[in-house]
Parts: C-alpha cells; structure tokens; sequence
C-alpha cells in the first residue's frame, strides 16, 4: 500500500471514528426515545381530534337540547313544533348534512313528524328502545339508510320529558355520514386514514372496501375495538409498516376515533434528521478524502522525486540532484542526499584513482614474475648449449635474448603494437628452436591492417610456452604450433593452436572454471594473461578453451582494439 493510500485512508478512518459512534448512539439510544415521543404527542393529537369530533357532536346535542326545552316539545303540541321544527330544519340541516331534515318529534309510540311529507316510525328501532328504557340522556344509533335521500346516517335519540320528568316522547337529531366524514378529513395526521367505530367494530365513516384497500379485516377491528385502554395505539402484526392510534371519542359512548399511519411518516422526521447526518457524513468524507489527496500528494509528489534520484544513483548514474523547494523535512532530506551523492563521486573518484595505480601495480607485479621464469629457462638453455659447444651460435641466442628484453621492457608502456608483440614471440620461438632443434614447426598469420593495433605486451609469449611445455610431446618430431592475428570489427582476436595431445573434457571444464573464477592452476602462463586482460579490460575481453580430443589444444583471445596509446580501460 503506497503511502498516498495510506493517508487517505487515514482522513477517512478519522471521519468514520467519529461519525460512526454518532450514528449508533443515535440509532440504539435517540431513535427509541425519538420514536417514543413521536408515538405520544401522535397520541395527543389523536385524543385531540376525537374531542374535536365530541365538541362537535356535543354542539349537536346541545342544539337538541334547545329544541327540548321548547315549550310545545315538552307538550307534544304540534301545532307550535310544525313551523318550529320546519324553521330549525332550514337553518340547521347543513350543519347535519342532510338536505332535506335534520330533526324530527314522535310519541311514546315511535312515530315521528320531521315535516308535512315526511314522518317515520322508530319504535321497533333498538336506539329508540333503548333511549326509552334506559336513563341515559340520549342514544346514539348504529349506522342506517336515510329515507329521504338513502345514505347512511346515524341518530341522536333524545327522550321527552314533561315537567314531572316523564317521558312523553322523543326527538331525533339525524347525521349524515358524509357530513361526519368531512369533519375527519379536514385535519390531517401524518397523511393517515382516519375513521370512526363503535366498540362492536362497526365503522361509522367509511365503506367495507375502504379497509380492504388499508388491508383491514374484520378481525383487526375486532381486536382494535376490544382494547380496554381509552387511548393509545398499537401494531396489529410485527410485519405490519403501519400503526394504529386510537381515541374514545366524548359525548359518544362506545365510539373511538381511529387513526392508521405510515411508520415511513410517522417517523420521517427523525429519519430526515438521520438522512442528513449520513449526507453530512458523506460530505465530510468526500471532502476529507479530497483534502487527503492533496495533502498527500504534496507529500508523496516529493518522496516520488526523491525516491526516483535513489533508484537513479543505484543504477549508476551519480550525477543526478533532487531538486524541491520548501524547508520541510522531505526538503532537508533531498539536500541530505544530494551531499551524500557528492561525497559519494568524490570517493568513488578516490577509489578510481587507488584502483587505477593498483592496477598498474598489478601488471608489473604480473610482468616481473615471468620476465624472471623466462630469464631463468632462457639462461639455463644458454648455459646447456655453450657447453655443448664451445662458441657456435651462442652469439646469436644472446642476440635474441636481447632482443626479447627490449620489447619487454618497452620503456615502461603497457600496450605495444602488434608488430612488437610479433617480433617478441619470434625471438622467442627462435631461441626455443635453437633449444629443440627439429621438434616443432610454427607459422604466423597476421591480418593486414592489424600490425599497428596496440595490445597488452608479453601477451603471445606466454601462450605459445604453454604449447611447448603443456602441449606438445617432446619424444615426437612433428609439432605444430600456428599463431593468428585478425580484426573482428570493433575487436581484434588472437589465437594459438598446437597439435598436441590436448586436454581431457573434464580437465578443461575444470581449467575454464579455474579461469572464470580467477583461481590459480598448474597452467600459470594461462593464469597470468587472462588476469591482465581482466585487470585492462574488466567484462570487454574473451578467452576461449577448445580441445577436441587428440587433436590439439586451441586459446583464442578477444578484447577491444586500441587505435590509441590508452593503457587502462574507464571504470
């Protein structure tokens, strides 16, 4: 995880440490309370609007009230109520909602005069029964059909009494549902279905398919009418999204006014609270999380930098600079690494320099241990053929020998022309034919155009004196040993090939071991070069091993061709 991703997350973990806490405690401890006050103060206005709808009614009774104290109720003399009751039904019946009566005056017998057209007959009606068998101050009727114009009304049934407090007769204030709906609608609970029953589950303001389309049935009427409280609310199924809120309603015994409402609704309030704290919540992250990305990109943008000069310098390039401008820590690091980097050329200046005359140190060393061998084997044959002879060519294997000191020697120069190394090698294959007359044989072949590349002197010698002493048998007469010059474009190769006994594939696997590993072995001469074209050319030079069995023993050399006098190759 990159350290841009990290912040971020950072910001995001700190917005949600604190939000996260704020919404469960909102949750668990003020959604509860939240919704407990909902349920009471929906309470409360449910027990309000059922004693608006007793206000109400009771306005209606108290009218009925009126028209009893009347003195030709209380005498049952039509000839007063007639022009009365028609007077009170045209100012009155809009209030009851029916267009046509709104009272009516009957006897003891149940028949009743509402106007000249129209009269009824309730003394089979149980209201009526009960409104004259009983001491109760009025009776409210189930639900019934209008004669004048078939809707569904409801009677206020009001008994007669004479001045002894006899029951003479009755009165009859008709409601019409409508009129009764329309006082239900006109205030509105959390958008809820409002209706009026009676403790028997008989609804007195809507219609039977009403409840189906609210998903009402019997039954829950039944078990909303049985509650024993005067008020409250409930859940009828846990499953249900809704509740139910109800109300006795005053002046109307056995009413309750009922309420059904949405808990999407009822509840909105707090679930708006919630919905904006989870929005502010959001915000905040998205705005953290943006705040998190600048401020870590001015952070990583730097480190990125600085990070990219590291990776530059440890793949070798020591001249690249962090550049950043500021004082901050990132700042002072960059500077920290740009000294760090400088000091580090300045050693490894140093270290070029050391290794450089360590080197030069090296090939001497190297150049002293054979021209001393050389001396000793060239002496000793010196030595051998003077006694053999008493003068004869020893004036000339001196000759050679001189000549061979010469060019090894060189005036201190590491790299010789080819035309040189030649001469060198031929002075020394004639002093060894002098040795070891008619043994071996030897050509050289040099490529036109390769006389004047300089190459690592005392180079060839070595390889041909491994010939003679590693390869060739000395009981035999017919050794052969070919040396070849030639340019390979950028390169130029040198070989040597005798026609000896060769090495076994185990032997040379292990000598090209030896070699690459640069460890000693009993072919020094092999040893030495390739330490020297190492220590001149590090990874540019080749040196290759082949011995086909009994056919000879081949050393080919590959290494950049100098047109120039350069003695070390650049670290």
């Amino acid at each position: 995880m990159t350290l841009r991703t990290k912040l971020c997350w950072s910001f995001l973990a700190c917005i949600l440490i604190v939000f996260l806490p704020i919404l469960t405690i909102t949750e668990t401890q003020l959604r509860p309370a939240s919704e407990k006050q909902t349920l009471q103060q929906t309470r409360q206005l449910v027990n309000a609007k059922a004693a608006e709808v007793g206000s109400w009614l009771n306005q209606r009774i108290s009218e009925i009230r009126i028209i009893h104290e009347f003195p030709g109720t209380q005498s049952l003399d039509f000839d007063q109520l007639r022009p009365y009751l028609s007077s009170l039904n045209e100012v009155l019946r809009q209030q009851y909602g029916n267009p046509e009566e709104a009272f009516a005056v009957g006897g003891l017998d149940g028949q009743g005069w509402i106007n000249d057209k129209l009269t009824i007959d309730v003394h089979q009606r149980p209201y009526f029964i009960e409104a004259m068998a009983t001491d109760q101050e009025y009776v409210i009727s189930k639900p019934v059909i209008s004669k004048s114009d078939a809707k569904p009304i409801f009677l206020i049934c009001y008994p007669i009494r004479n001045e002894n407090n006899e029951k003479i007769g009755f009165i009859n204030g008709s409601v019409n549902l409508d009129k009764f709906t329309d006082i239900l609608s006109s205030v509105s609970i959390y958008d809820g279905f409002s209706w009026i029953m009676n403790r028997e589950g008989l609804a007195y303001t809507a219609a039977p398919e009403v409840f189906d389309e609210i998903q009402l049935t019997d039954d829950d009427l039944q078990t909303l009418a049985g509650q024993a409280e005067v008020t409250g609310y409930l859940k009828l199924d846990s499953d249900r999204s809704d509740t139910i809120f109800y109300a006795s309603v005053p002046y109307a015994p056995g009413w309750l006014y009922c309420v059904q409402v949405s808990d999407a609704k009822l509840f909105s309030s707090f679930d708006q609270v919630v919905g904006m704290m989870i929005g502010f919540a959001f915000f905040l992250l998205i705005c953290a999380a943006l705040l998190a990305w600048r401020l870590s990109n001015s952070i990583t943008a730097p480190l990125k930098r600085l990070e990219q000069s590291v990776l530059a310098v440890a793949n070798g390039n020591l001249n690249t600079v962090f550049h950043n401008s500021g004082s901050d820590e990132i700042v002072r690091l960059g500077r920290s690494f740009n000294e760090m980097v400088t000091q580090l050329r300045q050693l490894i200046n140093q270290v070029v320099s050391v290794q450089q005359q360590k080197r030069k140190a090296e090939l001497r060393a190297l150049q002293a241990q054979i021209n001393p061998h050389f001396l000793y084997n060239t002496l000793d044959t010196i030595q051998w053929k003077a006694l053999e002879h008493d003068a004869g060519e020893v004036s000339d294997m001196i000759w050679q020998l001189s000549q061979m000191f010469r060019i090894a020697l060189n005036d201190g120069r590491e790299l010789i022309p080819v035309a040189d190394e030649i001469r060198h090698v031929e002075s020394y294959l004639t002093l060894q034919k002098m040795r070891l007359p008619d043994q071996f044989a030897y050509t050289l072949s040099v490529e036109p155009g390769c006389s004047e590349i300089l190459i690592p002197k005392l180079i060839l010698q070595p390889l041909v004196e491994n010939c003679l002493v590693h390869g060739l048998d000395r009981k035999r007469k017919d050794g052969q040993i070919a040396i070849e010059i030639r340019r390979q474009g950028e390169l130029i190769v040198l070989s040597v090939q005798d026609n000896g006994k060769g090495l076994d594939p185990q032997r040379l696997q292990r000598l090209m071991q030896e070699l690459a590993s640069h460890q000693e072995s009993d072919h020094y001469g092999l040893y030495n070069i390739n330490e020297r074209l190492y220590l001149t050319y590090r990874d540019q030079y080749r040196l290759t091993l082949e011995s086909p069995l009994g056919k000879g023993f081949r050393i080919t050399l590959t290494f950049p061709a100098e047109e120039e006098n350069t003695c070390f190759a650049s670290l």
